[in-house]
């Protein structure tokens, strides 16, 4: 709105200077006083401001009220702008023979018109251009995400087989000790088992000498 005002202003400056046509030339800054207070005014009262001026247009239909409906279409915010009905009504002014200062500032706010909507279509192509490269940014990141929750998903996957591995390496462990202890005590059991059998034969042999010596003994006596 800003823009749009300080735009009005130096149009209004510009054609102070034109000539001739005093009366018109007092209609350019009526016209231009009035849009730069619309502009600054609340929404109602702009609504107001252009449908007075679209009745007047009505019912009078001369370049001056073309051009102030024109210009209150080109530079009111949406939604009352209406670009294409406002270059058209400024058109016709700015084609108006003989030249006037009311054709005259319609002709250099007509080159104003394009220059900002050369300027807005650049703008939006800057900002489709922006949107696009936010959009492919926020693709690339949602699929990072992805990517994290994958891995992190193949992490919790291999720290859970991990657990898996370890109770059974744990198991198998706790197994294998169990075997070896068993394999130990059954080697103190044998060795038990064998020093028993030792002292039997032992035994035994003690038994078979002293059955001998006895024999031996009585066998010099029948003699």
């Amino acid at each position: 709105m800003r823009l749009a005002t300080a735009a009005l202003i130096l149009l209004a400056a510009g054609c102070a200077t034109l000539r001739p046509g005093a009366d018109e030339a007092a209609a350019v800054n009526e016209i231009v006083a009035m849009a730069v207070e619309t502009l600054r005014s609340g929404p109602e009262v702009q609504r107001e401001r252009l449908g007075g001026a679209l009745g007047a247009l009505a019912s009078q239909p001369n370049d001056a009220n073309r051009l102030r409906v024109g210009v209150l279409l080109a530079t009111l915010p949406p939604p009352l702008r209406d670009g294409p009905r406002a270059s058209s009504l400024i058109h016709v002014v700015a084609d108006a023979k003989p030249e006037s200062p009311l054709s005259q500032f319609a002709g250099v706010f007509q080159v104003r018109m394009v220059e900002r909507e050369r300027e807005n279509e650049e703008l939006r192509e800057r900002l489709n251009a922006a949107e696009k490269q936010a959009a492919a940014l926020r693709a690339e990141v949602e699929a990072l995400r992805a990517h994290e929750r994958v891995l992190a998903d193949r992490e919790e996957a291999l720290r859970k087989r991990g657990q898996v591995l370890q109770r059974g390496v744990a198991e198998r462990e706790e197994t294998v000790r169990r075997q070896v202890e068993a394999l130990r005590e059954s080697e103190r059991s044998m060795a038990e088992r064998e020093e028993t059998i030792r002292k039997q034969i032992e035994a035994l042999r003690e038994s078979e000498r002293i059955m001998n010596e006895r024999e031996g003994r009585l066998g010099s006596t029948k003699r």
